[in-house]
């Protein structure tokens, strides 16, 4: 399947999830309750009752295809004339550990909302360990794809040397242009 075909079908995919998600009922709780102490604050109420596996389950599908869209617009922008070549295995690793990191965020909540007394091994409670450390560096790995690959992938010698050319033609004509 080419690679624009890949991404409309992702999008597909990720409407239908938000409109399974949408026909879902909501729970009482899913839109906060008042604290009990400060009346201009809500709160959540309980994980478990506001998170049905079926919601769980939803949003780490939409997470996947998101993950996966941005790795395909990577793979897209990246192509040369269609074809992945060389830089298939890079993305897909690091799409890999990605995708790795997302589901390990997910799993770490779902044990942290049905631990009666859950363990905070830091400040912050574990999932969001994960999504802070985890989650918003594993995207880095494609920034260093990028910086190591830059003259192989995006810009090569013989590209930027056609790019000089089609300059040079184009100064040239405009001076032609100007002195006529």
């Amino acid at each position: 399947m080419k690679l624009e075909w890949t991404l409309f079908a992702l999008l597909l995919g990720m409407c239908l999830v938000v409109g399974i998600t949408m026909t879902i009922d909501e729970v009482e709780v899913s839109h906060g309750v008042a604290h009990p102490e400060f009346s201009a604050m809500q709160r959540g109420g309980s994980g478990v009752e506001r998170h049905t596996p079926a919601i769980l389950w939803l949003g780490w599908t939409l997470g996947v295809l998101e993950i996966v869209f941005f790795v395909c617009c990577l793979a897209l922008g990246v192509s040369k004339r269609g074809s992945l070549g060389l830089f298939k295995m890079p993305l897909i690793i690091g799409a890999g550990v990605y995708l790795a990191v997302f589901t390990l965020m997910l799993l770490t909540y779902q044990g942290f909302m049905r631990a009666d007394a859950p363990a905070q091994p830091f400040i912050f409670p574990a999932p969001t360990v994960v999504m802070l450390f985890g989650l918003t560096t594993a995207p880095l790995i494609f920034v260093f794809l990028y910086i190591a690959n830059f003259d192989r992938w995006i810009l090569r010698p013989e590209d930027l040397e056609e790019f000089q050319r089609i300059l040079a033609a184009k100064r040239e004509r405009d001076q032609k242009e100007k002195s006529a």
